[in-house]
Order: C-alpha cells, then structure tokens, then sequence
C-alpha cells in the first residue's frame, strides 16, 4: 500500500487552435447544442508539462521514493484540452467566455478532487478579415 504526491509545474509556452465554422440543422456533430445552425467557434489549447517529481511512500516500511516526471512539450494529439463549440456573434473578431468542470482525474471514493476553470479572451487585430 502506498501513497503519492506530484509536484510540477506547467508553465510555459503552449499551443492555441481557434476553428470556425457554421452548423447545419440536423447534424448534432456541427454547430452548438442549443442552436445548431449558428456561426460558432471552439478552442483547443495544449500546455507544456515541465518536468517535476513524483513522491511515494511506502505506507508498511516508510520508504521514500522519489521519481523524476519528465518535460513535456505542447502537442495537441496528447494532453489537449478543448471548449466545446461556443456561439460566434462577433464574427471572430472578440471571443470572450469561460467554462469550469470537474477534471477526469476526479475520484471521490479516493479523496481526489478538484475543477478545472478555463478563462479566454481573444481579441484580433484592429482591420483583421477572419471571414
């Protein structure tokens, strides 16, 4: 029986995707939930993982050990996050908004709890054409 802590940090440089589009009545995989023939957006960003350390103990003998988490760089194929597609009023030119949920690492019967809360605003540039 064991238990473990991590410790890292995760900043740095990551990577944004901002992809447009408009939905079509009817096909519950384009558009929003609530109205699925608008103009929306999503968002898909990926942080970097920098490297830290894993401590475990060995709750019968008390031994310590203490692993290496190695760095990561941002991929968007692995350790991705993604904002479920969001109604685009703005034409892409301000995209404002947050969302919070818990994350899948959340594990009550064990103790493991938590939320996550992303926050995004972005703005482009004045005499920009996104469309």
């Amino acid at each position: 029986m064991a238990e473990g802590h991590d410790s890292a940090s995760y900043n740095g440089p990551g990577l944004v995707t901002v992809e447009f589009g408009r939905g079509i009545e009817g096909d519950p995989d384009r558009g929003t939930a609530d109205q699925p023939d608008q103009d929306w957006y999503q968002i898909r960003f990926a942080c970097p993982v920098v490297g830290g350390r894993r401590l475990a103990v060995d709750l019968r003998t008390g031994e310590r050990t203490i692993n290496a988490i190695p760095a990561e760089a941002p991929a968007l194929d692995h350790n991705d996050m993604e904002i479920y597609p969001k109604p685009d009023k703005s034409k892409g030119l301000v995209l404002e908004g947050s969302e919070t949920y818990e994350p899948p690492e959340a594990d009550p019967v064990n103790g493991v709890s938590g939320t996550v809360t992303v926050r995004w605003s972005l703005k482009a540039k004045p005499g920009s054409v996104l469309r």
